[in-house]
């Protein structure tokens, strides 16, 4: 699968679960991917009543660098190069994702 994540978002086909960002974008994702990429996703996917959707304190452009961890096609490195990259690693690190094993 070619998981397209932008700023702007993510309408991934066959999606079961949104994330929004807090500045309101909106990354339709899959449920099973998020649990196996995240135990802290896992964790609260699983054992709560969130529904088809959890709303994130990272902004958009935060998420459409983290999401992608969840598709272990799409990511080779974290990829850091800016001051502003610090967002990204902290919320890899807050949610624990997964950056090389498969589920």
């Amino acid at each position: 699968m070619s998981a397209q994540f932008s700023e702007q978002g993510a309408d991934l086909p066959g999606s079961d679960f949104t994330v929004i960002s807090s500045d309101g974008v909106h990354f339709n994702v899959h449920k099973k991917n998020m649990e196996c990429a995240s135990i802290v996703f896992g964790d609260m996917l699983g054992s709560s009543d969130k529904g088809c959707e959890v709303t994130l304190v990272e902004k958009a452009n935060v998420l459409a660098r983290v999401l992608p961890f969840a598709y272990p096609a799409q990511v080779c490195n974290i990829g850091i190069s800016s001051k502003g990259d610090i967002y990204v690693v902290k919320a890899i690190i807050k949610y624990q994702v997964r950056l090389s094993e498969p589920c």
